[in-house]
């Protein structure tokens, strides 16, 4: 009986260790996707506004002369 209980501590504590493990890697890809996002807010941020400038320099851009 005294093997099976440190079978089942050994198993326990292997089970907790690889919890640990596995919920420090779930957060460290979550810090990275959290990263991520900002970065592509950023980059649709400044695409947006290139956009932007670049349709109001169309509009107050005279139209081609006419050959």
């Amino acid at each position: 009986m005294e093997t099976r209980v440190e079978q089942l501590e050994s198993r326990l504590a292997f089970t907790e260790m690889s919890l640990e493990q596995l919920s420090e890697m779930v957060y460290q890809q979550q810090r990275t996707i959290d990263t991520l996002q900002q970065h592509i807010q950023r980059l649709e941020d400044k695409l947006r506004a290139e956009q932007e400038g670049k349709s109001a320099f169309l509009d107050n851009e005279p139209p081609p002369p006419h050959y």
